[in-house]
Protein backbone atom coordinates (compact mmCIF):
# COMPACT_ATOMS: atom_id res chain seq x y z
CA UNK A 1 0.00 0.00 0.00
CA UNK A 2 1.18 3.51 -0.75
CA UNK A 3 2.06 5.88 2.03
CA UNK A 4 -0.22 8.78 2.91
CA UNK A 5 1.26 11.92 1.31
CA UNK A 6 1.93 14.73 3.75
CA UNK A 7 2.68 18.42 3.37
CA UNK A 8 5.93 19.21 5.11
CA UNK A 9 7.17 22.62 6.25
CA UNK A 10 10.76 23.67 5.45
CA UNK A 11 13.38 23.38 8.23
CA UNK A 12 13.88 26.46 10.40
CA UNK A 13 17.63 26.73 9.76
CA UNK A 14 20.20 25.91 7.08
CA UNK A 15 21.90 23.25 9.20
CA UNK A 16 18.73 21.14 9.36
CA UNK A 17 18.04 21.79 5.66
CA UNK A 18 21.52 20.48 4.69
CA UNK A 19 21.01 17.44 6.95
CA UNK A 20 17.59 16.76 5.35
CA UNK A 21 19.15 17.12 1.88
CA UNK A 22 21.87 14.53 2.63
CA UNK A 23 19.30 12.07 4.00
CA UNK A 24 17.00 12.62 1.01
CA UNK A 25 19.72 12.18 -1.64
CA UNK A 26 21.28 9.14 0.04
CA UNK A 27 17.92 7.37 0.42
CA UNK A 28 16.54 8.37 -3.00
CA UNK A 29 19.64 7.70 -5.09
CA UNK A 30 21.16 4.91 -2.92
CA UNK A 31 24.51 6.71 -2.86
CA UNK A 32 26.84 8.31 -0.32
CA UNK A 33 26.94 12.09 0.16
CA UNK A 34 28.95 14.28 2.52
CA UNK A 35 29.26 17.88 3.62
CA UNK A 36 31.88 19.89 1.74
CA UNK A 37 34.08 21.55 4.34
CA UNK A 38 32.46 23.20 7.36
CA UNK A 39 30.97 26.54 8.38
CA UNK A 40 33.49 29.34 8.14
CA UNK A 41 35.59 27.73 5.40
CA UNK A 42 35.55 28.90 1.78
CA UNK A 43 33.17 26.28 0.36
CA UNK A 44 33.26 27.69 -3.19
CA UNK A 45 29.47 27.69 -3.53
CA UNK A 46 29.19 23.99 -2.59
CA UNK A 47 27.41 22.57 0.48
CA UNK A 48 27.27 18.83 -0.27
CA UNK A 49 29.19 16.53 -2.64
CA UNK A 50 28.56 12.98 -3.86
CA UNK A 51 28.36 10.60 -6.81
CA UNK A 52 25.34 9.36 -8.78
CA UNK A 53 26.73 6.26 -10.49
CA UNK A 54 29.79 7.58 -12.35
CA UNK A 55 28.65 11.22 -12.19
CA UNK A 56 30.17 13.65 -9.69
CA UNK A 57 27.56 16.10 -8.38
CA UNK A 58 27.50 19.05 -6.01
CA UNK A 59 24.55 20.51 -4.11
CA UNK A 60 23.87 24.09 -3.01
CA UNK A 61 21.17 24.40 -0.30
CA UNK A 62 19.23 27.66 0.08
CA UNK A 63 17.10 27.81 3.24
CA UNK A 64 14.70 30.78 2.93
CA UNK A 65 11.90 32.22 5.06
CA UNK A 66 8.93 31.67 2.71
CA UNK A 67 6.84 34.30 4.58
CA UNK A 68 9.23 37.24 4.60
CA UNK A 69 11.25 36.58 1.44
CA UNK A 70 10.33 36.60 -2.24
CA UNK A 71 8.35 33.62 -3.51
CA UNK A 72 10.98 32.55 -6.04
CA UNK A 73 14.74 32.47 -6.52
CA UNK A 74 15.92 35.20 -8.90
CA UNK A 75 17.63 34.49 -12.20
CA UNK A 76 20.56 36.61 -11.04
CA UNK A 77 21.03 34.45 -7.94
CA UNK A 78 20.91 31.23 -9.99
CA UNK A 79 23.57 32.60 -12.36
CA UNK A 80 25.66 33.73 -9.39
CA UNK A 81 25.55 30.26 -7.75
CA UNK A 82 26.49 28.48 -11.00
CA UNK A 83 29.22 31.02 -11.85
CA UNK A 84 30.86 30.69 -8.41
CA UNK A 85 30.93 26.87 -8.62
CA UNK A 86 32.25 26.94 -12.22
CA UNK A 87 34.98 29.39 -11.28
CA UNK A 88 36.11 28.20 -7.84
CA UNK A 89 35.29 24.48 -7.42
CA UNK A 90 38.38 22.55 -8.53
CA UNK A 91 37.06 19.04 -9.16
CA UNK A 92 35.22 17.96 -12.31
CA UNK A 93 31.45 17.64 -11.91
CA UNK A 94 28.56 16.60 -14.17
CA UNK A 95 25.58 18.08 -12.30
CA UNK A 96 24.86 21.06 -10.03
CA UNK A 97 21.76 20.71 -7.85
CA UNK A 98 20.23 23.87 -6.37
CA UNK A 99 17.69 23.12 -3.59
CA UNK A 100 15.59 25.96 -2.19
CA UNK A 101 12.83 26.04 0.43
CA UNK A 102 10.62 28.31 -1.72
CA UNK A 103 7.75 26.91 -3.86
CA UNK A 104 8.34 25.59 -7.37
CA UNK A 105 8.31 28.41 -9.95
CA UNK A 106 7.78 27.97 -13.71
CA UNK A 107 9.84 31.03 -14.64
CA UNK A 108 12.82 29.83 -12.59
CA UNK A 109 12.58 26.33 -14.08
CA UNK A 110 12.39 27.73 -17.62
CA UNK A 111 15.41 29.92 -16.91
CA UNK A 112 17.43 26.90 -15.72
CA UNK A 113 16.40 24.94 -18.85
CA UNK A 114 17.59 27.80 -21.10
CA UNK A 115 20.78 28.15 -19.06
CA UNK A 116 21.60 24.44 -19.62
CA UNK A 117 21.21 24.79 -23.39
CA UNK A 118 23.90 27.50 -23.38
CA UNK A 119 26.44 25.48 -21.37
CA UNK A 120 29.05 23.46 -23.24
CA UNK A 121 29.45 19.70 -22.91
CA UNK A 122 32.29 20.07 -20.36
CA UNK A 123 30.16 22.15 -18.03
CA UNK A 124 27.86 20.64 -15.43
CA UNK A 125 24.11 20.65 -16.01
CA UNK A 126 22.04 22.66 -13.54
CA UNK A 127 19.02 21.12 -11.74
CA UNK A 128 16.65 23.23 -9.62
CA UNK A 129 14.40 21.72 -6.93
CA UNK A 130 11.80 23.96 -5.29
CA UNK A 131 10.08 23.00 -2.06
CA UNK A 132 7.16 21.31 -3.86
CA UNK A 133 9.62 18.98 -5.63
CA UNK A 134 11.46 18.33 -2.36
CA UNK A 135 8.18 17.45 -0.58
CA UNK A 136 7.34 14.94 -3.32
CA UNK A 137 10.73 13.29 -2.78
CA UNK A 138 10.31 13.29 1.00
CA UNK A 139 7.02 11.42 0.65
CA UNK A 140 8.81 8.61 -1.21
CA UNK A 141 11.67 8.39 1.29
CA UNK A 142 11.28 6.49 4.56
CA UNK A 143 14.38 8.11 6.05
CA UNK A 144 13.31 11.63 5.06
CA UNK A 145 9.81 11.07 6.54
CA UNK A 146 11.49 9.77 9.67
CA UNK A 147 13.45 13.05 9.80
CA UNK A 148 10.05 14.73 10.33
CA UNK A 149 8.92 12.11 12.84
CA UNK A 150 6.65 10.10 10.50
CA UNK A 151 6.63 6.30 10.31
CA UNK A 152 5.33 4.12 7.48
CA UNK A 153 1.64 4.52 8.42
CA UNK A 154 -1.00 3.76 5.76
CA UNK A 155 -4.35 5.42 5.49
CA UNK A 156 -6.55 2.31 5.55
CA UNK A 157 -8.63 1.22 8.51
CA UNK A 158 -7.20 -2.29 8.34
CA UNK A 159 -3.65 -1.04 8.73
CA UNK A 160 -4.54 1.19 11.66
CA UNK A 161 -6.34 -1.71 13.33
CA UNK A 162 -3.28 -3.96 12.92
CA UNK A 163 -1.04 -1.25 14.30
CA UNK A 164 -3.35 -0.79 17.31
CA UNK A 165 -3.29 -4.53 18.00
CA UNK A 166 0.51 -4.63 17.72
CA UNK A 167 0.84 -1.65 20.05
CA UNK A 168 -1.44 -3.34 22.59
CA UNK A 169 0.57 -6.56 22.41
CA UNK A 170 3.80 -4.60 22.77
CA UNK A 171 2.49 -2.80 25.86
CA UNK A 172 1.45 -6.10 27.46
CA UNK A 173 4.84 -7.65 26.74
CA UNK A 174 6.62 -4.60 28.10
CA UNK A 175 4.57 -4.70 31.32
CA UNK A 176 5.34 -8.39 31.80
CA UNK A 177 9.06 -7.78 31.36
CA UNK A 178 8.99 -4.75 33.64
CA UNK A 179 7.33 -6.63 36.49
CA UNK A 180 9.21 -9.91 36.10
CA UNK A 181 12.75 -8.93 35.37
CA UNK A 182 13.13 -5.16 35.34
CA UNK A 183 16.67 -4.91 36.54
CA UNK A 184 17.94 -7.82 34.46
CA UNK A 185 16.47 -6.33 31.29
CA UNK A 186 18.03 -2.96 31.99
CA UNK A 187 21.39 -4.63 32.48
CA UNK A 188 21.10 -6.59 29.22
CA UNK A 189 20.06 -3.46 27.33
CA UNK A 190 22.99 -1.49 28.66
CA UNK A 191 25.33 -4.34 27.77
CA UNK A 192 23.96 -4.57 24.22
CA UNK A 193 24.35 -0.81 23.73
CA UNK A 194 27.90 -0.98 25.00
CA UNK A 195 28.69 -3.95 22.74
CA UNK A 196 27.33 -2.09 19.73
CA UNK A 197 29.32 1.01 20.65
CA UNK A 198 32.52 -1.01 21.07
CA UNK A 199 31.90 -2.84 17.78
CA UNK A 200 31.43 0.50 16.07
CA UNK A 201 34.65 1.95 17.49
CA UNK A 202 36.57 -1.23 16.63
CA UNK A 203 35.37 -1.20 13.01
CA UNK A 204 36.18 2.50 12.68
CA UNK A 205 39.66 1.99 14.14
CA UNK A 206 40.39 -1.01 11.88
CA UNK A 207 39.39 1.00 8.80
CA UNK A 208 41.54 3.94 9.89
CA UNK A 209 44.47 1.51 10.28
CA UNK A 210 43.91 0.42 6.66
CA UNK A 211 43.64 4.04 5.57
CA UNK A 212 46.93 4.83 7.31
CA UNK A 213 48.57 1.86 5.55
CA UNK A 214 47.47 3.01 2.07
CA UNK A 215 48.68 6.54 2.78
CA UNK A 216 52.07 5.06 3.73
CA UNK A 217 52.11 2.94 0.56
CA UNK A 218 51.27 6.02 -1.51
CA UNK A 219 54.09 7.89 0.23
CA UNK A 220 56.51 5.00 -0.39
CA UNK A 221 55.68 5.07 -4.10
CA UNK A 222 56.33 8.81 -4.19
CA UNK A 223 59.56 8.46 -2.19
CA UNK A 224 61.16 5.98 -4.56
CA UNK A 225 60.17 7.78 -7.76
CA UNK A 226 61.21 11.18 -9.03
CA UNK A 227 57.75 11.75 -10.52
CA UNK A 228 54.56 9.65 -10.47
CA UNK A 229 52.42 8.97 -13.54
CA UNK A 230 48.67 9.42 -13.36
CA UNK A 231 48.36 5.61 -13.36
CA UNK A 232 50.64 5.28 -10.32
CA UNK A 233 48.76 8.01 -8.48
CA UNK A 234 45.43 6.38 -9.27
CA UNK A 235 46.43 2.82 -8.35
CA UNK A 236 48.67 3.52 -5.35
CA UNK A 237 46.91 6.56 -3.88
CA UNK A 238 43.52 7.68 -5.15
CA UNK A 239 41.65 4.35 -5.41
CA UNK A 240 42.77 2.72 -2.13
CA UNK A 241 42.38 5.96 -0.15
CA UNK A 242 38.93 6.64 -1.63
CA UNK A 243 37.86 3.04 -0.98
CA UNK A 244 38.67 3.22 2.75
CA UNK A 245 37.31 6.76 3.13
CA UNK A 246 34.04 5.67 1.54
CA UNK A 247 33.88 2.65 3.85
CA UNK A 248 34.14 4.95 6.86
CA UNK A 249 31.02 6.71 5.61
CA UNK A 250 29.23 3.36 5.29
CA UNK A 251 30.17 2.50 8.86
CA UNK A 252 28.52 5.73 10.04
CA UNK A 253 25.25 4.76 8.33
CA UNK A 254 25.46 1.17 9.56
CA UNK A 255 25.65 2.11 13.25
CA UNK A 256 23.69 5.38 13.17
CA UNK A 257 20.81 4.22 15.38
CA UNK A 258 22.51 1.59 17.56
CA UNK A 259 25.43 3.27 19.35
CA UNK A 260 25.75 5.80 22.13
CA UNK A 261 24.82 9.19 20.64
CA UNK A 262 27.67 11.06 22.32
CA UNK A 263 30.25 8.54 21.09
CA UNK A 264 28.69 8.58 17.62
CA UNK A 265 28.81 12.38 17.38
CA UNK A 266 32.44 12.66 18.55
CA UNK A 267 33.63 9.85 16.26
CA UNK A 268 31.79 11.21 13.23
CA UNK A 269 33.55 14.55 13.65
CA UNK A 270 36.89 12.71 13.45
CA UNK A 271 35.71 10.76 10.38
CA UNK A 272 34.72 14.05 8.75
CA UNK A 273 38.31 15.26 9.19
CA UNK A 274 39.59 12.09 7.48
CA UNK A 275 37.16 12.49 4.59
CA UNK A 276 38.57 15.95 3.89
CA UNK A 277 42.24 14.91 3.75
CA UNK A 278 42.56 13.52 0.17
CA UNK A 279 41.28 16.66 -1.59
CA UNK A 280 44.75 17.84 -2.62
CA UNK A 281 45.48 14.37 -4.07
CA UNK A 282 42.47 14.64 -6.37
CA UNK A 283 43.81 17.94 -7.71
CA UNK A 284 47.29 16.42 -8.09
CA UNK A 285 46.19 13.49 -10.27
CA UNK A 286 44.13 15.81 -12.47
CA UNK A 287 47.15 18.10 -12.95
CA UNK A 288 49.34 15.08 -13.82
CA UNK A 289 46.78 13.81 -16.36
CA UNK A 290 46.63 17.27 -17.92
CA UNK A 291 50.43 17.36 -18.25
CA UNK A 292 50.51 13.96 -20.00
CA UNK A 293 47.83 15.05 -22.41
CA UNK A 294 49.32 18.52 -22.93
CA UNK A 295 52.74 17.15 -23.93
CA UNK A 296 51.15 14.89 -26.56
CA UNK A 297 48.99 17.73 -27.85
CA UNK A 298 52.00 20.03 -28.00
CA UNK A 299 53.88 17.40 -29.97
CA UNK A 300 50.93 17.04 -32.32
CA UNK A 301 50.69 20.83 -32.78
CA UNK A 302 54.35 21.05 -33.67
CA UNK A 303 53.84 18.25 -36.19
CA UNK A 304 51.22 20.18 -38.09
CA UNK A 305 53.00 23.50 -37.63
CA UNK A 306 56.20 22.04 -39.11
CA UNK A 307 58.24 22.87 -36.05
CA UNK A 308 60.32 20.81 -33.66
CA UNK A 309 58.92 20.24 -30.20
CA UNK A 310 61.40 20.68 -27.36
CA UNK A 311 60.45 19.94 -23.75
CA UNK A 312 62.80 22.77 -22.75
CA UNK A 313 60.38 25.33 -24.19
CA UNK A 314 59.29 27.70 -21.48
CA UNK A 315 55.65 26.68 -21.72
CA UNK A 316 56.24 22.93 -21.38
CA UNK A 317 58.88 23.54 -18.71
CA UNK A 318 56.35 25.61 -16.78
CA UNK A 319 53.72 22.85 -17.08
CA UNK A 320 56.18 20.22 -15.84
CA UNK A 321 57.22 22.36 -12.89
CA UNK A 322 53.60 23.11 -12.03
CA UNK A 323 52.67 19.43 -12.08
CA UNK A 324 55.77 18.55 -10.05
CA UNK A 325 54.94 21.21 -7.47
CA UNK A 326 51.44 19.76 -7.07
CA UNK A 327 52.94 16.31 -6.50
CA UNK A 328 55.44 17.63 -3.97
CA UNK A 329 52.72 19.62 -2.20
CA UNK A 330 50.70 16.40 -1.78
CA UNK A 331 53.88 14.52 -0.82
CA UNK A 332 54.72 16.86 2.06
CA UNK A 333 51.09 17.10 3.18
CA UNK A 334 50.87 13.30 3.38
CA UNK A 335 54.24 12.79 5.06
CA UNK A 336 54.40 15.72 7.49
CA UNK A 337 50.72 16.42 8.18
CA UNK A 338 48.16 13.78 7.11
CA UNK A 339 49.93 10.78 8.64
CA UNK A 340 50.42 12.61 11.97
CA UNK A 341 46.76 13.72 11.78
CA UNK A 342 45.69 10.08 11.35
CA UNK A 343 47.83 9.09 14.34
CA UNK A 344 46.24 11.81 16.45
CA UNK A 345 42.73 10.77 15.34
CA UNK A 346 43.48 7.16 16.32
CA UNK A 347 44.48 8.38 19.77
CA UNK A 348 41.29 10.47 19.98
CA UNK A 349 39.27 7.33 19.26
CA UNK A 350 41.19 5.52 22.02
CA UNK A 351 40.18 8.31 24.39
CA UNK A 352 36.52 7.97 23.33
CA UNK A 353 36.62 4.17 23.73
CA UNK A 354 38.22 4.31 27.18
CA UNK A 355 35.76 6.92 28.42
CA UNK A 356 32.82 4.84 27.12
CA UNK A 357 34.13 1.83 29.05
CA UNK A 358 35.17 3.76 32.18
CA UNK A 359 38.85 2.94 31.70
CA UNK A 360 41.85 5.01 32.73
CA UNK A 361 43.41 7.04 29.91
CA UNK A 362 47.25 7.14 29.83
CA UNK A 363 48.71 10.63 29.60
CA UNK A 364 50.66 9.84 26.43
CA UNK A 365 47.39 8.99 24.63
CA UNK A 366 45.84 12.27 25.82
CA UNK A 367 48.91 14.22 24.65
CA UNK A 368 48.79 12.67 21.17
CA UNK A 369 45.03 13.25 20.91
CA UNK A 370 45.43 16.91 21.86
CA UNK A 371 47.75 17.54 18.91
CA UNK A 372 44.91 17.23 16.39
CA UNK A 373 43.74 20.85 16.24
CA UNK A 374 47.30 22.13 15.93
CA UNK A 375 48.04 19.66 13.11
CA UNK A 376 44.85 20.57 11.22
CA UNK A 377 45.70 24.26 11.53
CA UNK A 378 49.31 23.74 10.38
CA UNK A 379 48.17 21.71 7.38
CA UNK A 380 45.65 24.37 6.33
CA UNK A 381 48.37 27.06 6.47
CA UNK A 382 51.10 25.09 4.68
CA UNK A 383 52.20 26.28 1.25
CA UNK A 384 54.82 24.40 -0.73
CA UNK A 385 57.74 26.65 -1.71
CA UNK A 386 58.49 26.74 -5.41
CA UNK A 387 60.28 24.34 -7.81
CA UNK A 388 63.76 23.38 -6.48
CA UNK A 389 67.20 23.50 -8.00
CA UNK A 390 67.24 19.72 -8.28
CA UNK A 391 64.11 17.60 -8.06
CA UNK A 392 66.02 14.56 -6.87
CA UNK A 393 67.18 16.41 -3.75
CA UNK A 394 63.85 17.76 -2.54
CA UNK A 395 62.59 14.63 -0.79
CA UNK A 396 65.51 14.86 1.67
CA UNK A 397 63.73 17.77 3.34
CA UNK A 398 60.66 18.16 5.51
CA UNK A 399 57.77 20.54 5.00
CA UNK A 400 59.10 22.79 7.76
CA UNK A 401 62.79 23.15 6.91
CA UNK A 402 62.86 23.09 3.10
CA UNK A 403 64.59 26.14 1.59
CA UNK A 404 65.97 26.37 -1.96
CA UNK A 405 68.95 28.52 -2.95
CA UNK A 406 69.93 29.96 -6.34
CA UNK A 407 71.08 27.68 -9.17
CA UNK A 408 74.70 27.13 -10.12
CA UNK A 409 75.94 25.56 -13.37
CA UNK A 410 75.72 22.04 -11.95
CA UNK A 411 72.25 22.71 -10.59
CA UNK A 412 71.06 23.92 -13.99
CA UNK A 413 72.34 20.75 -15.63
CA UNK A 414 70.65 18.56 -13.03
CA UNK A 415 67.38 20.41 -13.49
CA UNK A 416 67.44 19.98 -17.28
CA UNK A 417 68.16 16.25 -16.97
CA UNK A 418 65.29 15.78 -14.56
CA UNK A 419 62.90 17.87 -16.65
CA UNK A 420 63.79 15.78 -19.68
CA UNK A 421 63.10 12.58 -17.71
CA UNK A 422 59.68 13.81 -16.60
CA UNK A 423 58.89 14.95 -20.13
CA UNK A 424 59.75 11.55 -21.62
CA UNK A 425 57.82 9.70 -18.88
CA UNK A 426 54.72 11.85 -19.43
CA UNK A 427 55.07 11.52 -23.20
CA UNK A 428 54.96 7.70 -23.01
CA UNK A 429 51.95 7.71 -20.72
CA UNK A 430 50.27 10.26 -22.97
CA UNK A 431 50.81 7.98 -25.99
CA UNK A 432 49.13 5.07 -24.20
CA UNK A 433 46.23 7.10 -22.85
CA UNK A 434 45.47 9.09 -26.03
CA UNK A 435 45.17 6.63 -28.98
CA UNK A 436 43.30 9.12 -31.17
CA UNK A 437 46.22 11.57 -30.98
CA UNK A 438 48.61 8.74 -31.85
CA UNK A 439 46.55 8.17 -35.02
CA UNK A 440 46.89 11.83 -35.93
CA UNK A 441 50.63 11.80 -35.27
CA UNK A 442 50.96 8.82 -37.62
CA UNK A 443 48.86 10.53 -40.28
CA UNK A 444 51.03 13.67 -40.23
CA UNK A 445 54.23 11.63 -40.49
CA UNK A 446 55.57 12.36 -37.01
CA UNK A 447 55.45 8.66 -36.10
CA UNK A 448 55.69 5.39 -37.99
CA UNK A 449 52.53 3.22 -38.18
CA UNK A 450 54.35 0.50 -36.26
CA UNK A 451 54.21 2.66 -33.11
CA UNK A 452 50.67 1.41 -32.40
CA UNK A 453 51.80 -2.20 -32.34
CA UNK A 454 54.80 -1.17 -30.23
CA UNK A 455 52.45 0.48 -27.72
CA UNK A 456 50.27 -2.62 -27.58
CA UNK A 457 53.21 -5.03 -27.20
CA UNK A 458 55.83 -3.09 -25.28
CA UNK A 459 54.47 0.01 -23.55
CA UNK A 460 52.57 -1.23 -20.51
CA UNK A 461 51.11 1.53 -18.36
CA UNK A 462 51.86 -0.35 -15.12
CA UNK A 463 55.53 -0.80 -16.09
CA UNK A 464 56.34 2.85 -16.82
CA UNK A 465 58.01 4.68 -13.95
CA UNK A 466 60.82 7.06 -13.13
CA UNK A 467 62.84 5.73 -10.16
CA UNK A 468 64.53 8.25 -7.92
CA UNK A 469 68.25 7.44 -8.26
CA UNK A 470 70.24 10.30 -6.77
CA UNK A 471 73.53 8.77 -7.80
CA UNK A 472 72.71 9.63 -11.39
CA UNK A 473 72.84 13.36 -10.75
Amino acid sequence: MSKVPFKFTPPDNWQDFERLTRILFEDHFHASFMRYGRAGQGQKGVDIIGKLGTKNIVIQCKCRDSINSTKKISETEIESIVYKIDKEYDNHIEEIYILITLPNDIQSQNFVAKLNTKRNKNQAQVILWGWDEIVDRINTSDKARKFYGFNNITSTFKTRKIILILITIAIIICLIYIFLDKYTNNSIEDKNDKNQTNSYLKEVNNTIDKLETVYKECLTEASKNLFLTSYQLDQKCIKPISKNTLYLSKIKNKYASTVDSNVYEQTNLLIDYLEQQPRELYTTIQTTKNLEKQIIQDFEFSCYAGKNTDNKSEYIKHEIKTSYNFQMHSYFLSRDFILPIIQSIKNNILVIERKANNKNIPQNIINEANKLNSLLKSKSQYKYRDFPVSLSKVKDFTANDINFQGKDELGEMMEQQELRSIYELSFLVGLINNPTIVDRLISCGAMQPGIKQHINNELKIDKINLPLNKNNF
